[in-house]
């Protein structure tokens, strides 16, 4: 049985969590057995509803309210169906994944696109190799940074990510929005600090990666340079 989740299903999973930290409150409401308290999970209950991620069921007045104001039932209007989810993956063959062109209905919609990527620098962020190596196609290849020899196929990649990430204790967070096209490609400026041989760095980086028609990452190429790092001595 297989108990890892899809790449679609890392990329769903990412723009749930995106909606759920822009929109959670940030701090706890009051009771729910106060009248602000009801006002205030009353308002935030409507927030899935407006963003078609939930549903709200019935309302019945809160007892401090007279009987004549009562709250309408809402019948439920998120349906699972109208929610936009990644496209099922297709065969993994080389003819599958065009370079360039106009967009492939199998390919990656801008948002899913958006959406990987962000999961990208949250896996960073987390140490989590295993999860970034899960993104990438067996013939992937990465370039980090630009104009450094070529990381080709898992194996390559997964040397590249251990014999790095994985000894740094790389803190990563996006430094901007994630920009995306309809045909598979997309970049994201995000900041990288890490501890590197007694040293402290910071590195502010632009990852473009184009996209697979299965939604795995096919090429990652890092632009930053001397300018773009900054490194202090541990105190």
């Amino acid at each position: 049985m297989e108990l890892n989740y899809t790449t679609a299903q890392q990329a769903f999973r990412a723009e749930v969590r995106a909606w759920l930290a822009a929109n959670v409150p940030a701090t706890p409401l009051a009771s729910f057995d106060t009248e602000e308290g009801f006002q205030q999970h009353r308002a935030w209950e409507a927030r899935p509803n407006e963003g078609r991620w939930g549903m709200l069921t019935s309302y019945r007045a809160h007892p401090s309210e007279s009987s004549e104001r009562t709250i309408p039932c809402r019948a439920p209007v998120a349906r699972l169906d109208s929610i936009e989810r990644p496209r099922r993956a297709s065969p993994r063959t080389a003819s599958a994944r065009p370079i360039s062109g106009p967009r492939s209905d199998d390919m990656l919609t801008p948002k899913q696109i958006q959406a990987q990527m962000a999961l990208y620098v949250q896996l960073v962020d987390a140490g989590d190799i295993d999860g970034i190596l899960a993104l990438y196609a067996p013939d992937a290849t990465v370039e980090d940074p630009v104009g450094t020899p070529v990381h080709q196929g898992i194996d390559a990649i997964a040397r590249f990510y251990r014999e790095g990430l994985g000894r740094s204790r790389a803190r990563a967070s996006l430094e901007g929005a994630v920009r995306a096209t309809h045909n598979g490609y997309g970049a994201v400026p995000f900041r990288v600090e890490l501890d590197w041989d007694g040293r402290h760095c910071s590195i502010e980086v632009i990852d473009v990666m184009e996209f697979d028609t299965e939604g795995c990452i096919r090429s990652m190429r890092a632009y930053w340079g001397e300018p773009n790092l900054t490194m202090r001595d541990l105190s």
